[in-house]
């Protein structure tokens, strides 16, 4: 029996293993991380009102966790009123990529949900320029290889946000940005929780409004159609239309490669193993 005879039927017996031991159909795997960057209660108000719209979403079948609310700053979590603006933000990176490693799941996506003050120069309150915290939240997508969907909370929200272009093309297909408002425009407080809430309920609900093939996978196309019925298409990001942001489970990819002829190595998402004869 030939080496690629033997290869093929390895391949065979491991999808028919894999696709005895997967579930499908069970939709998305969201969880939620919320990050408020200025202490002031109306940045605990707008947590709460998004963890109580996770909540009914959840009540109504969707696969969604609340995984912490925190008080954040430039360096991490928030003890007391930060007053020294002027540092970078490597901390507030590692905090985020360590929360990020919470009950996290294969093909899950997690909402960094950041709420607080900001400026038309495109500074965030207690973080920096918002340029600098994209780069943050990217790098931690990055690092731990996880579909992120940045939902920012601030006055002027798209002031100084650099296009999703501007990221390494590796986190540019892991990140997409919601943004509250315009860069010529302030964000009321009391109502991002709500239109998030909207997010989670159709899915919950399996609207045809946020999936209208019903095949169980949230593209970026589909989100920002929705988010245009609440007023929010515009501040919608994506690198691609069809990126999918919520579910998508892809099988041929939870296959892990074996490589049989070379010595084994890391292989990245879209690579195609090829069998070959020995001595070729």
């Amino acid at each position: 029996m030939s080496s690629i005879d033997t290869s093929m039927k390895y391949l065979i017996a491991l999808a028919i293993w894999f696709t005895a031991t997967m579930s499908f159909g069970d939709g998305p795997k969201i969880r939620v991380l919320a990050l408020k960057h200025s202490k002031e209660q109306m940045a605990q108000g707008d947590e709460d009102l998004a963890f109580r719209s996770i909540q009914d979403a959840k009540s109504k079948g969707l696969d969604i966790e609340p995984i912490g609310g925190h008080w954040v700053d430039k360096d991490g979590v928030m003890r007391v009123k930060i007053t020294n603006f002027n540092n970078d933000i490597p901390k507030f990176r590692d905090f985020v990529s360590k929360q990020m490693k919470v009950d996290a799941e294969t093909d899950d996506t997690i909402v960094v949900f950041t709420i607080g003050h900001g400026s038309r120069s495109g500074y965030l309150d207690n973080l920096g320029q918002r340029s600098e915290v994209l780069k943050a939240i990217a790098e931690a997508a990055d690092e731990n290889d996880q579909k992120t969907l940045w939902w920012q909370l601030s006055c002027h929200a798209t002031a100084g946000l650099p296009g999703l272009e501007t990221l390494p093309q590796a986190q540019q297909e892991l990140l997409t940005i919601s943004a509250s408002s315009s860069a010529e425009r302030e964000s009321p407080a009391g109502v991002e929780g709500k239109i998030m809430g909207s997010v989670f309920t159709a899915m919950a609900e399996k609207s045809s409004s946020i999936d209208p093939n019903k095949d169980d996978e949230i593209t970026a196309e589909e989100l920002k159609n929705f988010l245009a019925t609440k007023g929010r298409g515009s501040l919608y990001f994506a690198i691609s239309p069809k990126m999918v942001v919520f579910g998508g489970t892809d099988l041929a990819n939870q296959i892990p490669i074996v490589d049989r002829n070379n010595p084994q190595g890391t292989y990245p998402k879209d690579y195609i193993p090829k069998p070959r004869k020995r001595g070729r």
